[in-house]
């Protein structure tokens, strides 16, 4: 059972670029956003909706102060990679949602439950959250998000809608 997703910067943005974070608000669980995710957002452009989200009085993340773990702290990640992961780890249940390669890494080795903004979406369409992945990772292929034409082509075979583009 999950208890919560805790929510990088990188899968933020893009969910808010392709207009896309009411998404957030449908996940079981508690919605966690660490404080340093929250100040790279605040830090990102005045118009970028996830920062906007963020700030927002409709926003269900719960901003959490988290001291990043040393074993952690080793790796070369962001201050919010590195929190997210931390976070997760020391909280059972908890999924860290992150999209950056070397984080994903980082949380693999530390055994941290953990899946990308595709996972996600996946996640949610095996759960009849939403009803096609599709719609959403064309969006994101219009977006400055870099996705691998495998990558999407998988997605789509997971989600049952189909291996071509």
């Amino acid at each position: 059972m999950r208890k919560g997703w805790v929510f990088d910067s990188s899968p933020l943005v893009v969910l808010g670029k392709i207009k896309a974070l009411e998404l957030i608000a449908l996940l079981p669980g508690r919605i966690v956003v660490p404080k340093a995710v929250a100040e790279e957002l605040a830090a990102g452009p005045a118009s970028d909706p996830a920062r906007l989200w963020i700030r927002s009085r409709g926003c269900p993340g719960r901003k959490v102060s988290v001291q990043v773990a040393s074993l952690v702290a080793g790796w070369d990640i962001g201050a919010g990679e590195a929190a997210v992961i931390t976070y997760a780890r020391a909280h059972a249940g908890h999924t860290a949602i992150l999209d950056d390669r070397l984080a994903r890494t980082c949380a693999t080795s530390l055994r941290v439950p953990m899946m990308g903004t595709i996972g996600l979406l996946l996640w949610m369409k095996r759960r009849s959250m939403i009803g096609a992945v599709r719609p959403y990772l064309d969006r994101m292929a219009a977006t400055d998000f870099r996705l691998d034409e495998n990558l999407i082509l998988e997605a789509l075979r997971l989600a049952g809608e189909g291996g071509e583009r």
